[in-house]
């Protein structure tokens, strides 16, 4: 068994079409911006015709194992072609806010790199929720709560916790430029 070299000596990492990565998160793009009309349609049209069960069933059955699985396998991807291609995630805007230290009220802007490892080493995420009404989300009622498109991350590095707050929005599109 011999190994051979690959002929493309300027890119020698792994190298993979992104269509999948950016279909991902054009999808998770629609998870976040569809809950809330998914919403108001729940508390009006939905309960005319009696369905609304099976629809809303649909939407608590998926939608946190798609927003988990397209930000894992976004945010690895992103970092494969980072690690290739040379920092292509420092060029682009930060997603968020970080608090290297929870205890502490300091932030500092969240890069692209750094989401894509706060995504794969969190240990706790939560999403930002809110009920059409305005009221609490932790009171049950009438209004159903949709979902904001904002992740809220946590976990440690060196027993020190932290926290950082990523903004969708932003992920997708610095995303989207460096799978081009």
């Amino acid at each position: 068994m011999a190994e051979a070299e690959r002929r493309d000596h300027l890119r020698q990492g792994h190298v993979f079409d992104t269509t999948p990565q950016r279909r991902d998160l054009w999808l998770l793009l629609l998870v976040f911006l569809a809950d809330r009309p998914l919403a108001e349609l729940t508390s009006t049209e939905f309960h005319a015709d009696g369905y609304e069960q099976h629809l809303l069933g649909l939407s608590s059955e998926f939608t946190d194992d798609e927003i988990t699985r397209i930000l894992l396998s976004s945010a690895i991807a992103l970092r494969v072609i980072d690690d290739r291609d040379g920092g292509i995630l420092d060029k682009l805007d930060a997603c968020g806010q970080l608090q290297p230290d929870s205890l502490s009220d300091e932030a500092e802007p969240l890069s692209m790199r750094e989401a894509c490892n706060k995504i794969v080493h969190a240990t706790k995420v939560n999403y930002d929720v809110e009920r059409l009404d305005g009221g609490p989300v932790e009171q049950l009622g009438v209004s159903p709560p949709y979902l904001r498109p904002t992740v809220y991350l946590y976990g440690s590095h060196r027993k020190t916790t932290w926290r950082c707050t990523l903004d969708i929005i932003r992920f997708v599109r610095g995303a989207t430029v460096a799978l081009q």
